[in-house]
């Protein structure tokens, strides 16, 4: 069988799907995973066809956008990638005719095309699922806190989402579903213990574990010369992890603690304002 598995530039969202798609190969799937042309060789090392999003104004800059905006905005990013890449994202179902897709939970358009051409698809969950079996109760403040972020980007949403309707023959569902990914079947790479409410979850979300693998990759960071002591490693992931006040924070609360730090900051953190 044939899959397309589409992902975003993010190595949180990419390395817990590479062994999974090393074994699908590995029994005899056909796996074409899509991504930018930077990521190209991550997933050719574990046997995938690679195929790089086009170059679309403004998707370039969509992680470092993401990482410095709220919730709403993020979906209204998500949404705005969308429109610009469902065309190209409809020629490549219609030319390959996957038996069915794949797609990262941020991935809207490729949910979108996979619904619009009537093809079978899961979601690839590498954050926590967002819904109403693992929210946290909803308090005024939140409320508030949400009303405060939809209400200056619904109106550039709602026009969006009328002409994607009307151009491309998709429904978006909402703003914040935008971020939720669900859909008929879902892959988490967790524990059902470990996820919150993870006993309320039925059969369509498949809890895989952690899946870590043997490969060695090389990197900046001079592992030989760590001392031998407690080691602290610091890290806000690879796509929200430009909040300033958290490193001073971890500063302040590590103070008296002896042990070896490492910090990651990731590629748009400017090292000069800490």
């Amino acid at each position: 069988m044939k899959t397309i598995f589409f992902n975003i530039p993010a190595h949180g969202h990419i390395n817990p799907t590479l062994p999974v798609i090393g074994e699908m190969i590995a029994r005899g799937e056909q796996v074409i995973c899509v991504n930018t042309e930077d990521q190209r060789a991550a997933y050719e090392a574990v046997g995938a066809q690679f195929v790089a999003y086009p170059t679309v104004s403004g998707q370039e800059s969509l992680l470092e956008r993401i990482g410095n905006d709220n919730l709403a905005r993020m979906a209204l990013i998500l949404t705005q990638t969308s429109e610009r890449v469902l065309p190209w994202i409809f020629a490549l179902l219609d030319r390959e005719q996957p038996d069915y897709v794949i797609y990262d939970s941020l991935v809207v358009w490729a949910k979108q095309a996979a619904e619009q051409r009537g093809i079978r698809a899961a979601a690839s969950m590498t954050m926590f699922v967002i819904s109403r079996e693992s929210r946290p109760p909803i308090t005024p403040g939140l409320v508030l806190q949400l009303v405060a972020q939809m209400l200056p980007v619904l109106p550039r949403y709602w026009r969006i989402a009328r002409r994607m309707r009307r151009t491309l023959g998709v429904r978006p569902t909402g703003l914040l579903n935008t971020l939720s990914g669900i859909g008929n079947y879902h892959v988490l790479y967790t524990s059902r213990l470990f996820h919150p409410g993870g006993d309320r979850f039925g059969d369509e979300y498949d809890f895989v574990g952690p899946t870590i693998d043997g490969r060695v990759t090389t990197g900046a960071l001079p592992f030989a010369l760590l001392p031998r002591q407690p080691i602290v490693y610091i890290s806000l992931g690879t796509i929200r992890n430009q909040n300033l006040d958290f490193y001073p924070a971890c500063f302040d609360a590590f103070r008296d603690h002896t042990a070896q730090f490492i910090l990651s900051l990731g590629k748009r953190t400017d090292l000069q304002q800490l």
